[in-house]
């Protein structure tokens, strides 16, 4: 599960005997601050890769 603060929660099906990619993008407003959590069992392995505009 990923969860982004003030945001929503997300679930991303993530077997930990494959390799998948998710693409998600959240259109916030200016000045807008978030954090985001992600709940996965020990053998799945995240990586996240986040876009800010300048």
């Amino acid at each position: 599960m990923l969860t982004v603060d003030t945001v929503g929660e997300f679930v991303v099906e993530c077997p930990s005997t494959e390799v998948r990619v998710n693409v998600n993008q959240l259109d916030l407003a200016d000045s807008r601050r978030g954090r985001f959590h992600i709940e996965a069992p020990e053998s799945v392995r995240w990586t996240a890769d986040i876009q800010a505009p300048d």
